[in-house]
This record gives C-alpha cells, structure tokens and sequence, in this order.
C-alpha cells in the first residue's frame, strides 16, 4: 500500500492516499514465531535479484576513525585506534563513526547518560549499565583532546528490571555519532546521531565474531561475503551493507540475540554531546517526546518514545518470476552483489535509502506485487536518527521561504517518527500555495500472519518553528480530523494534538496502509473543542467527519473576557463528540443530541 501525509494550515494536515496492487508470486514471510529472529534471505542461485526494505541497517553502522594522511603530495585513509595512532599522527583530518560509551564508565561527555522505561501510569525505571558486548581493546578507539573528540566502544549492555510481567530485561544499545575534524584548526564537526535499543539474550554461537580490530586491510562490509555462522565477519558491530540478522550485537562466539521489546512502556535515552545535533530527526518508535538541554557547554538530548513493529521485506527472485517493469526498475538503479551457492552471483539492493527522496517509496509501491502485498517480518523496534547534513540542506530547500524557520533553530526543530516500510524522513516539503507540510509513507497491507498492519505517524515540532511554518500566533492551535471511510467500512484513528514544554505533538494512528482518507487541519483556535473516543460504525459509511481537536493550551493566550462556554454533544450514527465553546455546533454530517 502506499499512504501520502500532508499536513495543512488552510486543508487537512494528513491525507492517506490508496492504491491497491495485485496479489501475485509468493510470499516470502518467515515462518519463525519471534519475529525479532527473523534473517535476511540468501540467494540460491546465480542471476537472482534480491529486495531488501529493511532499515535497521541504517541506524547500525560500521564504527572506526579515519585519518587522512598526506604521503607523497596525495591523501591516503588510514584507520587509527586514537587520535595519536603513529599511522594517523600527521592527519589533516579525521572522519568518524563512534558508538558512544555510557557515562558511567568514565566518560563525562560524548556519552550515554542514562536508559530508562516509563510505563503507563508514568513510573520512570532505569537500567544499570552492565558491560560491553565484548571488552576486546581492539574494537575500541579513543578521541579526547582539547577538542573532546568523541571516543569510541563497543556496544553497552543493561539491565533494566521491575517491569509489569517480565524478569530482568537484557539491552543492547548502541549510540553513534558521526562527524569529522580537524586538528590544526580545532574543527569538530557532528554530521549524524543515531540511537538503537535492542531487547537481547545472550547465548553462545559459535564462530561468531566481530572484525580483526583496526587494519588499514579492514575496510568495510563486502556483501559478497557468505552469510553464514562460521563465516560471517562483523566490523565492529556494525552490519556494512548486509541487512541485520538476529544479532543485535556480536562477540566472539556470542550473539546477543534480538527479543521482542516491553510492550506498553516508554523507552528512552539520555546522550551528552560536546557538539549540537540540529535540524530534523526520523524515528521509530510512537509517541515520541524530546528533551534538549544545555549543560557547561554541552547539549543533552533525551529521546524517548514507545517501541513499535515494522514490516520489513526481503527475498530473491528469478527474471522468469519477475515481470519486466520490475525487472528494468531493478536495473536502473545501483545494487550490490551476493555470492550463490552455484559459484554465481546476485543482485541485491536496500531500497530504503535514501530517506531525503521519494525514489525508495515509488519502487517499493512497485515491489509489494513480488511479496503478495505481506511482511516477510514484523520486528518490533526502537530507533531514531538526525537528518544528515546533505539531507537537511537538500530537503529544506523543499521547504521555500519557511525554510528560514529551521535554519534560524540552534537545536532540534522536529521529529518525524512511523512504523511505514519506507518513509520521507527529512524535513517534510512545504506547500507553500496550500500552507502544507507533505508527507509520504508507504508500508504491505497485511503483517506476516495475512491480518491489516496498523499504522501509526508522529510528528514532533518546535512550537515556535511550528506556529513559524504556519505563520501563527502564540494563540492556542487545534486539528481537525476528518476520516473519509473505504468500501471496507468505517475504522477508528486516534488523533492527539497536545502541547507541552515547547513541542507540539502530533499523532495519528490505527489506519491501514489501505485505510480511509485521514486529513488534519492546523489552525489558531478561537474556541476550547474536546473529543471523546470515537468508535467504528456499524455498517459501512460513505464518509465520516469528525473534528477531533484538542486545544493546545500557551501560557500567553488570550482569553476570552465576559462571555460563558458551554458544552453540547453531537451525534453521528455510533460516533458521540462533546463540543464546547462559546457558540458550539456540531460538524457537518453530525445532529445536536
């Protein structure tokens, strides 16, 4: 299915597209129970081509530190254990992937603070740090400096215990930021942050291991590489181009092996950064909610969210399954190789990326036809990253003139959080005709066992970078739903519109990825309007409107002054609305009861 999100000031902020494909070839679903131990297939043969939509490999990446060292008039990348490293001490600049070590273990910035869970009536529990995925110094680098270069570990591992019918929960978290710098110039640069938790076991596997540690032989992931137990080489925890496994992390001869996430609690993470992430953030998780604080410099950044699956996809196919439209599409864009039993070789590509363009959407809207419209895996996952430097420049140009009301934030403007296959994750592009910020989603209609896949989108904003876009004032600012049912009848969306310490927090969820039209307004309120919880018609309905809006209370807003607001309540077939204000009506569609 493939789903559009808009966001309006003068028409519906979100708006869900349909098309519909055609059930064709087989499925390549798992057949596993725990979805989280779900693998990427491997080819049988030569000449397959293989697609992939599953980005847990984007927020895993291959850690080292990179000097660019200059011999002979030329610059050569070398890799380094420090900064110091006797091969890297001459670098005119470094380039780096670090997995951010907790703070506990005797790091004061450029570190995990804290893990924590909160539960459904907000008791807060936080995890103990407990150890590295692995205490070889060789998948270790160190930074520091005058400039506090970040310093690199291994995975952390911690336990979290108390929660509502669970034991002691094991996670694996790994917190990576890129970036550069410059010695002679003390230039630190930070281009990306990216966190992951992973619920974890550890059992033994043998022939697992990480990289050899850092050699200028090492370079990163080959996908040609033979995926398999006693082959299968990690450098340094990361997963190159080679989509994720079961493994969250690797030891030698240890997996800790992905496990489904607590369910009904909040996850969240607390990082320390000597430099600022800025512009935009993606996630995966639901409800989102951010913290940004500056501490003696430094900024602190608290990001927590619920876990949430996702469909992910993954399979090889022969040209002789594969109709020639998908087959040329496949070819037009680069792909990677795979060894195949038979001495051959096969084509693969990761079709989520890049997450600033809408090409990985429109080739999975042609893809879903080889995977029966179905999930071959649902996991359930915790992830989120910044937008990337060139990403940020790219889609705030998409933004026109409103683009001034990013660039003018020195921290975090927004996230964007879904559990969509595939997603625009950059800033959303601005409509500036329509005062609209447009998104688009895209994910199977159906999960791993042939039922509808919710869906859920977030959108997290600044609220003055927010009422900047939507040229609003500091007044409070409601959303109108309006839910147009499919032939498949009525279904409940849940929309929540709140405000709360300087971020405006939407979320919309419970549609399927061939779900009604779900359009929300954005517009100054001049009255308090509340719902109540809407529930599914009885039959059919060709369209049903509701003005599910929850006011967004600012300190500074005007109030009203002599006039008395009262509460009425309106009906529409089996959807009850309590309205108040001063003169209330009920929506269109809907009668006074």
């Amino acid at each position: 299915m493939f789903v559009t999100c808009r966001d309006r000031q003068s028409s519906p902020i979100v708006f869900v597209a349909l098309l519909f494909f055609s059930l064709l070839f087989t499925s390549t679903s798992s057949a596993t129970t725990v979805q989280e131990h779900w693998k990427s297939p491997t080819p049988t043969k030569n000449g397959q081509i293989g697609i992939f939509y599953d980005d847990r490999e984007l927020y895993d990446n291959s850690i080292g530190l990179y000097g660019g060292v200059t011999r002979d008039g030329k610059v050569y990348s070398e890799l380094c254990d420090s900064l110091l490293d006797p091969d890297c001490a001459t670098a005119v600049k470094f380039s780096f992937n670090a997995n951010l070590p907790p703070c506990v273990a005797g790091f004061t910035t450029n570190c995990v603070v804290e893990l924590y869970l909160i539960d459904a009536k907000g008791s807060k529990t936080e995890a103990t740090f407990k150890k590295f995925a692995t205490e070889e110094s060789k998948h270790s680098w160190n930074g520091g400096g005058v400039d506090r270069v970040p310093s690199s570990r291994p995975e952390s591992i911690w336990e979290v215990s108390g929660l509502t019918g669970t034991g002691t929960t094991q996670l694996a978290v790994s917190a990576i930021v890129s970036g550069s710098y410059r010695p002679k110039k003390s230039d630190l640069f930070i281009d990306r942050l990216s966190g992951t938790i992973n619920a974890v076991t550890e059992i033994a596997r043998p022939g697992r291991k990480r990289s050899e540690g850092f050699s200028s032989e090492v370079t990163w992931m080959d996908t040609a590489l033979v995926i398999s137990d006693n082959q299968n080489i990690y450098w340094n925890g990361g997963f190159g181009w080679q989509s994720p496994d079961d493994c969250a992390a690797v030891a030698t001869d240890i997996c800790y092996q992905r496990q489904p996430m607590p369910a009904g609690v909040s996850v969240g993470m607390k990082i320390r950064l000597v430099k600022p992430v800025v512009g935009w953030i993606h996630g995966r998780f639901k409800a989102p909610k951010v913290e940004i604080k500056s501490e003696s410099g430094d900024q602190v950044i608290d990001v927590r969210g619920e876990p949430i699956t996702i469909p992910v996809i993954g399979g090889y196919f022969d040209e002789s399954g594969v109709s020639k439209s998908i087959w040329d599409e496949f070819l037009k864009h680069p792909y990677g190789t795979i060894g195949t039993p038979d001495n051959g070789t096969a084509r693969r590509i990761q079709g989520f990326y890049p997450l600033d363009n809408l090409l990985p959407l429109t080739r999975l809207e042609k893809y879903l036809e080889l995977f029966n419209d179905q999930a071959s895996a649902t996991p359930s996952v915790w992830m989120f990253a910044s937008v990337e430097n060139r990403s940020l420049e790219e889609s705030l140009k998409k933004l026109g003139s409103a683009s001034k009301c990013v660039l003018d934030n020195p921290s975090v403007s927004g996230i964007v959080a879904t559990n969509a296959t595939s997603y625009l994750g950059a800033v959303p592009e601005y409509d500036e005709k329509e005062g609209a910020l447009n998104y688009r989603v895209a994910a199977p209609h159906y999960d791993t066992n042939r039922k509808e896949f919710l869906g859920t989108y977030d959108l997290v904003v600044d609220s003055k970078v927010a009422r900047c876009i939507y040229n609003l004032d500091a007044s409070n600012v409601k959303a109108t739903v309006e839910i147009l049912a499919s032939d498949s009848g009525s279904r409940v969306v849940a929309s929540v519109l709140s405000e709360k310490d300087g971020w405006l927090n939407l979320g919309t969820y419970g549609f399927t990825y061939s779900s009604p039209t779900i359009k929300v307004k954005l517009a100054k309120d001049n009255a308090v309007i509340s719902t109540t919880a809407t529930t599914p018609s009885p039959t059919p309905s060709p369209s049903v409107s509701a003005e599910a809006t929850t006011p967004l209370a600012q300190p500074s807003a005007t109030k009203v002054v002599g006039k008395t607001k009262k509460t009425i309540f309106c009906l529409k077939g089996a959807i009850k609305k309590k309205v108040s204000g001063v003169s209330p009506k009920c929506p269109k569609g809907f009668r006074q009861a």
